[in-house]
C-alpha cells in the first residue's frame, strides 16, 4: 500500500546506508523532495492502491470521511462494489484525487496523469513516514541534518562527510557461528 515514490526513496537511501554513504542518503532525500516540488513525479507514484471495504450505503452510514470514498464521490462515482481496488491520492487544496485509467489503455498500468497532487503533503509524508524509518540508523543530529528541508537549511549543520550509520549487532548469524 505504500506510495511508490517513498519505496523508491527508501531503496536508494538504504543502499547508501549499507555503503556507509550518509551524504548519499541526503542526496536521495533532496532528489525526492525536489522531484515532488517540481511535479516531476507522475501522479501514479504518489497514489495508494486501496481496496474498498464498504458499499456506498455502508460508507454513508459510517459518519466519517475517508479519502478513497471521498475521491470516488468527488469524481461522480456513486456506485461501487465492496472489494474494488482503486488508486487514490491527496490532490492540491486538500481534495481527494482518484487516478483513472486511460479510456483506450491496452494495459492495466496506463493512467491519466493530472500532476495535481498536494506537493507539501507528500514532502511531509516522505519525512514523517519514509525517512522516519531510518531514525535508528543515524545519530539524532545527523538524522536532522540529512532530512532537513532543502529550502530551509540550518546555519550550523554537521558535516555528513564523516557521518556514519549506527550499527548495532544483535547476534551472530547462524552460519558464522560454526
Amino acid at each position: 500500500r505504500a506510495e511508490r515514490y517513498g519505496e523508491v526513496f527508501l531503496e536508494r537511501a538504504l543502499g547508501c546506508l549499507l555503503r556507509d554513504d550518509v551524504e548519499g542518503v541526503r542526496e536521495a532525500y533532496v532528489a525526492s523532495v525536489t522531484a515532488l516540488r517540481r511535479r516531476a513525479l507522475p501522479t501514479f507514484d504518489v497514489t495508494a492502491h486501496v481496496r474498498l471495504t464498504k458499499t456506498p450505503a455502508q460508507y454513508a452510514s459510517a459518519g466519517k470521511r475517508e479519502l478513497p470514498y471521498e475521491a470516488l464521490l468527488a469524481n461522480g462515482v456513486t456506485r461501487w462494489p465492496s472489494g474494488t481496488r482503486i488508486r487514490v491520492y491527496r490532490a492540491s487544496g486538500g481534495r481527494a484525487g482518484l487516478l483513472r485509467p486511460l479510456p483506450d489503455a491496452e494495459t492495466e498500468d496506463a493512467f491519466e496523469d493530472p500532476r495535481d497532487y498536494d506537493v507539501e503533503h507528500y514532502v511531509r509524508l516522505l519525512r514523517q513516514t519514509f525517512a522516519a524509518r531510518l531514525a535508528r540508523a543515524l545519530a539524532p543530529d545527523v538524522f536532522d541534518a540529512v532530512f532537513a528541508d532543502p529550502k530551509q537549511l540550518d546555519l550550523f549543520v554537521p558535516s555528513l562527510r564523516e557521518a556514519r550509520p549506527i550499527l548495532t549487532v544483535v547476534g551472530r548469524p547462524r552460519d558464522a557461528a560454526r
